[in-house]
């Protein structure tokens, strides 16, 4: 049974489609840039870009490292319960939630 987060899913997709538009924007005026002649460059003018593809992968990575740390707290407080017979199991709701998640899936 697949279970995450939908808001924060949803919140990566709108920043890293952010972070490409910002890509192609900059990509449009590096090419402007290309056109004219070279000029001397010092340390305060090198400016340092990341592709649209870096950008994914480190909105994905920072995704995946924040929602480990809550899934793992998740994890063990259900565990602890569940051991201490505090964790109220509702096998009808569960039954209903996994048919649910099969028939999602086949849509």
């Amino acid at each position: 049974m697949k279970i995450f987060d939908a808001t924060n899913t949803y919140e990566r997709q709108a920043q890293i489609k952010e972070a490409s538009e910002q890509d192609k924007t900059k990509e449009s005026t590096k090419r402007e840039r290309t056109d004219r002649p070279e000029q001397e460059t010092t340390s305060e003018d090198v400016v340092v870009s990341l592709s649209e593809t870096s950008r994914e992968m480190q909105l994905a990575e920072e995704a995946v490292a924040e929602s480990q740390d809550v899934r793992q707290e998740m994890v063990e407080e259900a565990r602890m319960a569940y051991q201490n017979g505090q964790y109220p199991l509702d096998a009808d709701q569960v039954a209903n939630k996994m048919v649910g998640s099969i028939i999602s899936e086949q849509v």
